[in-house]
């Protein structure tokens, strides 16, 4: 029974670059305007333990987990490329004005024998995990429209503040919910199929089409910081490649009904695919 699939997405947009070929992404957009970075300096505690922080070098092993976790989710999910998990991406860096560092405690200057746990500084917020970082790269990665970042930073009003695990409760139940939504289309479509005697016509690929029920606040919350409200993007515009102009096919894996795409990528209309 063949219920055929749907292409891979194509996307032109300034604020990331995709690398379909080597499964890269690479986020151009910022909201850092003025870097803090934690001091390295070392401390010592009450209890005698001493602290410090160490800036993770990009190839660490630390660096490569986060960046790696943050990619997958943000291209599996996010974009939706590849659902079926089979291909691996990863960040080639973190976004302008971000980054990784590893707090240390242990019983020495050289030895982190109690612990030792990644933070991103960026944004003028502290990441405590990849799932904290991966709704703020995604809003980033859209444009930053206002109001609409998901992440538990981003909500501070009391009667929108959002708590990192009910954030990953309702990603892990939406996120199934377009898997089956998904599956059954892609049945019913093939019921059709077989009903008229049709062959398979594989839809057209989406431009610019990202999954943001998912990862976004659909209803743009209001103002509640000077920042929020002077918030602009800082970005260098780079593409991966010139992309080419497809009309949505009526049966692709996702609508701008379902998941709403922003006007300021409505009009996008060029002549080459990024993914070649």
């Amino acid at each position: 029974m063949n219920l055929g699939h749907d292409p891979e997405p194509i996307f032109s947009v300034r604020y990331f670059t995709l690398d379909y070929e080597h499964s890269r992404i690479t986020i151009h957009a910022t909201d850092t305007r003025n870097p803090t970075r934690p001091s390295e300096d070392t401390r010592e505690t009450e209890k005698g333990f001493i602290k410090w922080y160490r800036q993770e070098p990009l190839e660490s092993p630390t660096s490569r987990f986060w960046r790696r976790h943050i990619g997958n989710e943000l291209a599996h999910k996010f974009l939706l490329l590849d659902p079926s998990n089979r291909r691996e991406f990863t960040l080639t860096d973190f976004p302008p004005g971000y980054y990784l560092y590893t707090h240390h405690v242990g019983s020495g200057s050289t030895h982190d024998d109690i612990r030792h746990d990644g933070y991103i500084f960026g944004g003028g917020h502290k990441f405590r995990s990849t799932k904290e970082a991966l709704y703020h790269f995604a809003w980033l990665m859209i444009g930053m429209p206002q109001g609409r970042c998901k992440c538990v930073y981003d909500t501070p009003s009391s009667d929108t503040h959002r708590h990192q695990g009910r954030l990953n409760k309702e990603l892990k139940k939406k996120w199934s919910e377009f898997l089956n939504n998904r599956a059954r289309r892609r049945f019913l479509d093939f019921q059709k199929r077989e009903g008229h005697q049709l062959p398979y016509e594989p839809p057209l690929a989406t431009i610019n089409v990202f999954n943001e029920d998912c990862f976004l606040i659909n209803d743009p919350l209001p103002s509640t910081t000077a920042q929020t409200s002077s918030m602009q993007p800082s970005i260098t515009p780079q593409l991966a490649g010139p992309s080419r102009a497809r009309a949505a096919h009526p049966h692709s894996s996702i609508t701008s009904t379902q998941y709403p795409i922003s006007s300021r990528f409505a009009a996008v209309s060029r002549t080459d695919s990024p993914h070649g």
